[in-house]
């Protein structure tokens, strides 16, 4: 059995194939008796598995062997699903470690590498889009908006959501309904601090059906206003200049077409590496922009330009 175990993990079958293959249903509960009519859920059982891989190889259990490759990111895409799903509930890290079906020491690191953001940032940044999502098509007070999305204090909201957003719920609720973006705090550069330029070409997969928004953020998840933008017509050359000197990322975002009528559009983004910028010099950087996939969190940094747009669709 130990062997045939062994060559289910090697071919990367995950752990609810395992069990199932073995038929397992609560294996080691009980007695170590199964009970008549029940299948074996991987989620809550996992526990299990590592007992009978213990038993059976002898080998440490799914830290080392199992959880590699394809296992590892189902389970990361299964805690995404259960952050998506239920962000207004008080998730904790072993809530998702368990719903991933991976121990909460490799789930944070892989969780981190898969993503880019920790588990606590990515669900922040669900419940910050799903609270924008009800500032532009709801009439629900701010307060009202906070507890929906999970926030048990108003003011802790509020700083984040401000923090994240780069606008507060009030001033965002106003954006939303089409006044203009205000200008006010928005960064400048200080005129005593060296500066560059980044300029670059900007393609689109699928096509845009917007201007293109290009900003410099501090972080490559933004957060909050960019640093300097510029609007541009469409995918093609682009220049920013100037830019303060230091370590910045690019971003590139704009609608995208719609693919049919349950489909509208969606967001298109490109972000670049990390860039050095360095004094009276020009930096060159070529962008992709696409539809985020399942592993980003959600864009929340409003958008100068096309803001409105993205409310819209």
């Amino acid at each position: 059995m130990a062997t045939q175990c062994r060559r289910l993990v090697t071919q990367r079958q995950d752990c609810g194939t395992i069990l199932a293959r073995y038929g397992f249903f609560f294996p080691f509960r009980n007695g170590g008796a199964r009970l008549p009519g029940t299948v074996a859920n991987p989620a809550s059982h996992n526990s299990d598995l590592c007992a009978f891989w213990q038993r059976t190889t002898g080998d440490s259990p799914l830290g080392d062997r199992l959880l590699r490759g394809a296992t590892v990111k189902d389970g990361i895409r299964r805690a995404i699903d259960a952050i998506r799903d239920r962000y207004e509930e008080p998730l904790s890290l072993d809530d998702l470690a368990r719903s991933a079906m991976i121990s909460k020491f490799h789930f944070l690191r892989t969780f981190r590498r898969v993503t880019g953001v920790t588990p606590g940032r990515f669900l922040s940044a669900v419940r910050i889009n799903e609270a924008k999502h009800l500032l532009s098509t709801t009439t629900l007070s701010v307060a009202e908006i906070s507890v929906q999305v999970g926030y048990g204090s108003l003011g802790t909201f509020t700083r984040r959501f401000t923090e994240c957003v780069g606008l507060s719920p009030t001033a965002y609720r106003r954006v939303a309904q089409g006044e203009p973006l205000p200008e006010d705090g928005e960064p400048r550069t200080p005129r005593d601090r060296p500066t560059g330029s980044l300029s670059g070409t900007i393609r689109a997969v699928p096509r845009a059906d917007s201007p293109v928004l290009v900003g410099v953020f501090d972080s490559p998840v933004p957060r909050g206003r960019p640093v300097i933008s510029e609007l541009v017509d469409e995918p093609g050359p682009w220049l920013l200049d100037p830019v303060p000197v230091g370590r910045w990322y690019v971003l590139a975002a704009a609608i995208g077409p719609a693919t049919s009528d349950r489909h509208p559009p969606s967001l298109l983004v490109g972000m670049s590496d990390e860039l050095r910028v360095c004094a009276g010099r020009q930096l060159r950087v070529e962008l992709t922009m696409r539809s985020p996939d399942w592993r980003y969190p959600p864009l929340l940094s409003v958008l100068p330009g096309i803001e409105r747009l993205r409310v819209t669709v």
